[in-house]
């Protein structure tokens, strides 16, 4: 029993709030994992398929991140 939403369900819905506030483009940053570049991944077709630009993206280093914990 999955108790969260796809990746692709989360991207088509932040689309869609993007869209609901007239935003045109849109830039995104996610983590260096698979659950980050999943999320890119589902958040770019998304995107696409819904006319949004999305002229840039960054990456987080996710054990750069972890090691500031430190």
């Amino acid at each position: 029993l999955r108790t969260i939403p796809t990746d692709f369900q989360l991207a088509l819905s932040i689309v869609q709030t993007s869209l609901l506030l007239r935003w045109n483009n849109i830039g995104a940053v996610f983590t260096n994992d698979l659950y980050g570049i999943g999320g890119r991944t589902a958040f770019n077709i998304a995107a696409s398929q819904n006319n949004l630009k999305t002229p840039c993206s960054e990456s987080i280093d996710v054990l750069a991140v972890g090691a500031l914990k430190d």
